[in-house]
C-alpha cells in the first residue's frame, strides 16, 4: 500500500512538473470557439489589424524538458487559450527564447483578439512567394540554447547552403526543384529529405543533440506559421542589440 502511494505521488509530481504554466486575463466576454477553429497568429513585427477587438492576454511558459518546453507545444497552448476565450487570433507581445545559460523553455505573452474577416487577413496559404519565380526560399534559423558553441555546415545534395551558428537566420534561395537530401555532419551525419517546389517558402529549425565527443547536428522543417514567428523573434532580438 505504501509503495502504491509513493508511486502515485511520484506520478503526480511528474505530470505537474511537465504541465505548462498558463496565466490568462480577460477583459471581454465571448463564447468559446470549437477546438478545431483556426487561430491567426501575428508575430512581434506584425501590427494588429484595424478594427480588432482585444479580449485579453495570455502568458504560457513551458516547463521541464523535451516537447513540453518547445515552441510548438507552447504556441499550441496559447491558441487553445484563445479559443477558450472566444478569440480567433493572437498577437505575440513577448517571446522569450531558450537561453544558453538559464531557462531552456519558451515563454510567450500574447494578446487575444477577435479579428473581423480573419480568413482574408491571414489568408489560407502564406508560404507562397508572390509572382512567377524560378526559385524557392529555405529560411534557415537557429536560436540560443543547448550546444551554443557548436557550428556546422548545412548542405543540400552536393551544395553548401550556409554555416549554421548560434542565434542565426539566413534565407537561402534554391534554384532547383525536386527531392533532395539536407545534411550536416560533425561527429555524426544527420540527413533529412526535402521536396523543393518553386514559389514556396520553407522554414528549417536547426539545433544540436548531445554526442560523445562533440554535439551532433539536427534540424526539422516546421509549419510556416511557427517558423515565421520564431524568425521574427530572432530578428527583433538582433535589432535590440544593434
Amino acid at each position: 500500500m505504501k509503495i502504491r502511494i509513493i508511486v502515485l505521488i511520484i506520478a503526480s509530481f511528474i505530470l505537474n512538473s511537465c504541465s505548462p504554466k498558463i496565466s490568462t486575463k480577460l477583459i471581454r466576454d465571448y463564447p468559446p470557439l470549437d477546438s478545431d477553429e483556426a487561430i491567426g497568429i501575428l508575430s512581434l513585427m506584425e501590427p494588429i489589424p484595424a478594427g480588432s477587438d482585444e479580449i485579453g492576454t495570455v502568458t504560457v511558459h513551458g516547463v521541464g524538458l523535451g516537447s513540453g518546453c518547445g515552441f510548438d507545444f507552447v504556441i499550441e497552448q496559447v491558441k487553445t487559450e484563445a479559443r477558450n476565450a472566444g478569440g480567433n487570433a493572437v498577437k505575440i507581445m513577448k517571446h522569450k527564447l531558450p537561453s544558453t545559460h538559464g531557462n531552456s523553455c519558451h515563454k510567450i505573452t500574447a494578446r487575444i483578439l477577435k479579428v473581423e474577416n480573419s480568413k482574408e487577413v491571414f489568408g489560407s496559404v502564406r508560404n507562397e512567394i508572390p509572382g512567377d519565380v524560378n526559385y524557392a526560399i529555405l529560411n534557415v534559423y537557429r536560436y540560443g540554447g543547448y550546444g551554443s558553441l557548436t557550428d556546422y555546415n548545412l548542405n543540400l545534395g552536393d551544395s553548401l547552403l550556409c554555416r549554421v551558428k548560434n542565434n542565426f537566420y539566413e534565407p537561402v534561395k534554391i534554384f532547383t526543384e525536386g527531392i533532395f537530401t539536407l545534411w550536416a555532419e560533425t561527429e555524426k551525419l544527420f540527413k533529412f529529405p526535402v521536396n523543393i517546389e518553386f514559389g514556396k517558402e520553407y522554414y528549417l529549425r536547426c539545433k544540436v543533440a548531445p554526442g560523445i565527443l562533440e554535439h551532433w547536428p539536427e534540424f526539422e522543417l516546421v509549419w510556416e506559421q511557427n517558423g515565421r514567428i520564431e524568425v521574427a523573434t530572432l530578428e527583433a532580438k538582433k535589432k535590440q542589440k544593434d
